[in-house]
């Protein structure tokens, strides 16, 4: 083999390795985290209409098994409805968004939806089989689905440990984020 020809060869070797290099680079949402995701953004190896799309897909997918994304108690603008999880506020549309929507949007956040929580965050009964509401069913452990996710406002937390979302937002009153996040 001539030298010309074996410095081709390597050449063009080099230029293999470097473009399967470059395929092994390509960002994988699942598991992302807030940072991964900023840095996908500034590299270009992430666009936020693929983000989005990824997320749509995952809700519409998983969604109808774990009921995660549904309504809630924090209002926003975008007319979905603020129902506490109870039918009998459906048709309630807040006018604009809580502050702490309003502050998230202004640091660049979409708001994809709402999550689902215990009707009346679990106000009517501690009793009560939990995590179950008129509005969006009931709420189930996206890792084991027979075992309570816990806590009255745990559909951001099935959201977020799904991958249905990279960041989500919830309220605590009794220990619902917390426990949730531990399952």
């Amino acid at each position: 083999m001539s030298r010309r020809r074996l410095q081709l060869l390597l050449l063009a070797a080099v230029v293999l390795v470097h473009a399967a290099a470059a395929g092994c680079r390509a960002f994988r949402i699942e598991e992302a985290t807030v940072d991964d995701i900023q840095l996908g953004f500034r590299n270009g190896s992430l666009s936020s209409r693929r983000l989005v799309l990824f997320y749509l897909d995952r809700i519409a997918r998983l969604n109808p098994l774990l009921h995660a994304v549904i309504e809630d108690n924090i209002a926003t603008r975008d007319r979905l409805n603020t129902t506490a999880g109870s039918l009998a506020l459906l048709g309630s549309v807040a006018r604009r968004d809580a502050g702490v929507v309003r502050r998230l949007r202004r640091a660049g956040a979409l708001v994809l939806g709402k999550a689902n929580l215990d009707e009346w965050a679990n106000f009517r009964t501690i009793q009560g089989t939990g995590r179950w509401s008129a509005r969006g069913g009931q709420g189930r452990n996206p890792y084991v689905l027979s075992a309570a996710p816990c806590g009255s406002s745990t559909g951001s937390a099935i959201a977020a440990a799904a991958n249905m979302a990279a960041a989500t937002l919830g309220t605590e009153t009794d220990g619902q984020q917390h426990s949730a996040h531990h399952r």
